[in-house]
């Protein structure tokens, strides 16, 4: 068994889950890394003295990610005391198990993001102009389908980011022939009246009731806020945090810049926060929530719904 990882491998693997999510969305990359932990399961080499320690150091890492992937902490909470009644078999069947569970992880995790889509795809009407800010697989998924499958007649504003995380999105609308146009987020003021909703998801919905968002949407929500364009959330409610805003671990990193002789440092953060009371509709794979429930609930994002 290698040595566990020190800090250095486990930033390094933090910036890699924040940049797969740039690309990805952060729901694809939860059934990404479930499915890379199965994969490495299955060829796993090592004693059932060694697995154990491997299976704690891996959900240790997870649960300290930058920032955390609440979805994938979730699913994975519950997993060593799953697994823990194997602690006397063979490595053969305790590898065999763990992949067990973990596919039905996945498996649960899909059906949740296909009735979050199911829910989406009620509120899309003819005659829409759907804004879209974020690379959400949810959101490209209501899209297409209820194009393709409800036969809805909509067009679609597509704030432009970085190429990679606009280009999945172009592509699937491209070979739906759902007519979109492209513009800078920073220009939006011109175009916003367009609008009749902005669709958006969440990297988490945190207990005190703030989205941790991709970078970008909290100047997007604000004006729709000021011009009475309807949000609406789509999030599956393994999502939804225990912990308070301050405990995400958002990433914060500080650039030095030298330009014209003059040298200053520049802050970035790589994920928005909006406050869910900015929000019109909060959608999960259970329907829409009711507003008294998202604004004053206690339990509203205490506990998943699954």
């Amino acid at each position: 068994m290698g040595a566990p990882l020190n800090d250095k491998d486990r930033q390094t693997l933090y910036k890699l889950f924040r940049d797969q999510s740039d690309v990805l969305g952060s729901s694809q990359l939860t059934v990404t890394a479930l499915q890379a932990f199965v994969s490495a399961l299955k060829v796993l080499k090592c004693s059932r003295e060694e697995i154990f320690p491997l299976f704690e150091e891996l959900i240790d890492i997870i649960s300290h990610s930058q920032p955390h992937i609440v979805s994938l902490i979730h699913l994975l909470e519950e997993f060593p005391a799953e697994i823990r009644p194997l602690a006397a078999r063979d490595s053969a069947t305790i590898r065999a198990e763990a992949v067990r569970i973990l596919e039905a992880k996945i498996a649960k995790f899909e059906e949740c993001q296909r009735r979050v889509v199911e829910q989406g795809m009620s509120t899309v009407v003819d005659g829409d102009v759907l804004l879209v800010h974020s690379v959400s697989s949810v959101v490209r998924a209501i899209l297409l389908r209820a194009h393709q499958e409800k036969g809805r007649r909509f067009q679609v504003i597509v704030l432009e980011q970085d190429f990679n995380k606009t280009r999945q999105l172009l592509k699937s609308l491209d070979r739906a022939a759902i007519p979109y146009k492209v513009m800078p987020e920073y220009t939006l003021s011109h175009a916003i009246r367009e609008a009749t909703k902005f669709f958006l998801t969440a990297h988490s919905v945190t207990a005190d009731r703030n989205l941790v968002a991709d970078a970008g949407t909290a100047n997007i929500v604000s004006l729709c806020h000021v011009e009475k364009i309807p949000i609406y959330l789509f999030v599956n409610s393994l999502k939804f945090s225990h912990q308070a805003t301050v405990d995400q671990r958002i990433h914060r990193k500080e650039v030095r810049r030298i330009r014209d002789g003059h040298c200053y440092h520049v802050t970035t953060y790589s994920h928005c926060l909006v406050a869910i009371g900015l929000i019109d509709h909060v959608f999960t794979e259970a329907g829409e929530l009711d507003r008294t429930q998202v604004l004053h609930d206690h339990a509203f994002a205490l506990s998943p719904a699954l």
